[in-house]
């Protein structure tokens, strides 16, 4: 699936499972629930916006998605 261990894409993968790991440590109640799901989905978006790049057409879609995935990296570090 990746091509290089430390691969842009594994990385990201890496990244998400660590985040939700780190979520499932939120306390049970409901502020967090909202948060911690927030957080998940801004985070897994990234990389699945890197790998929906290296499936796009041509440069230009390549481009727009390697934008969504940086719009939610910026998301996710706010």
């Amino acid at each position: 699936m990746f091509l290089e261990e430390n691969a842009f894409d594994k990385r990201c993968f890496d990244l998400s499972i660590k985040t939700f790991k780190f979520i499932e440590k939120f306390p049970n109640k409901k502020i967090y629930w909202s948060l911690g799901d927030q957080l998940f989905r801004s985070m897994s978006s990234i990389g699945a916006n890197i790998i929906e790049a290296k499936a796009s057409c041509s440069r230009k879609e390549f481009a727009h998605f390697y934008q969504i995935a940086l719009k939610s990296a910026n998301e996710t570090k706010y």
